[in-house]
C-alpha cells in the first residue's frame, strides 16, 4: 500500500511539476558558419540537438550524465498537425531574439532591417534586437534565441486543436 502511495505521489508532484516549471529553451544559428545548435532544459534534463551536416544529432542528459546520444534518422510521415497549429500552440514565455547580420552592400543591409523590423512589430511578444553591421568583411547571419515553454499548457493547447 505504501508502495501505490508513493508512485502515485511521485506522478503528481511530475504532473505538477509539468505545469509550474517551465523548459528553459536556448538556440543558436550562424548562417555563415552552418552551425545550428539548440538546448533545452527541463529541472534535471537536459537535451541537446546539434545539426552536423544535414543530419540531426540529439545528446539527452539526467542527471548531467548522457543517457543518450545518436543521430535522428528524418522518416517522412505525414503529419496530423501543420506547423502553424503546433506554433499557435507553444505557450512560450520571456522570449529574446537577438539577430546580427550584414551584407556586402549597405543598402541590402537596409532592406533587411527594415523587414526584420517589422516581422518584429507584428510578434510583440517577443524582445527582438537587431543589430546591424552595414559594412562587414563577409556576409554573416547569427540568430540566438531564448525562451521558456510551459509544458503542459502547451499539451492542453495542443489536445483542445481540431485535427
Amino acid at each position: 500500500m505504501t508502495v501505490i502511495l508513493l508512485i502515485a505521489l511521485a506522478i503528481f508532484l511530475i504532473a505538477l511539476a509539468i505545469f509550474l516549471i517551465p523548459v528553459k529553451i536556448s538556440s543558436h544559428l550562424d548562417v555563415s558558419m552552418a552551425d545550428v545548435y539548440t538546448k533545452a532544459t527541463w529541472s534535471f534534463i537536459k537535451a541537446e540537438l546539434k545539426l552536423i551536416g544535414d543530419q540531426a544529432f540529439l545528446r539527452i542528459f539526467l542527471f548531467n550524465m548522457k543517457v543518450f546520444s545518436r543521430f535522428i534518422n528524418r522518416k517522412r510521415k505525414k503529419h496530423r498537425r501543420s506547423a502553424v497549429q503546433i506554433l499557435k500552440a507553444l505557450k512560450l514565455n520571456h522570449t529574446a531574439l537577438d539577430i546580427n547580420y550584414g551584407f556586402n552592400e549597405p543598402y541590402l543591409t537596409g532592406i533587411f532591417f527594415v523587414i526584420l523590423n517589422f516581422i518584429a512589430s507584428i510578434f510583440n511578444k517577443a524582445e527582438v534586437g537587431l543589430y546591424p553591421e552595414f559594412l562587414p568583411d563577409a556576409e554573416f547571419l547569427r540568430i540566438k534565441a531564448k525562451t521558456n515553454l510551459n509544458i503542459g499548457k502547451t499539451i492542453i493547447n495542443l489536445s483542445r486543436q481540431k485535427v
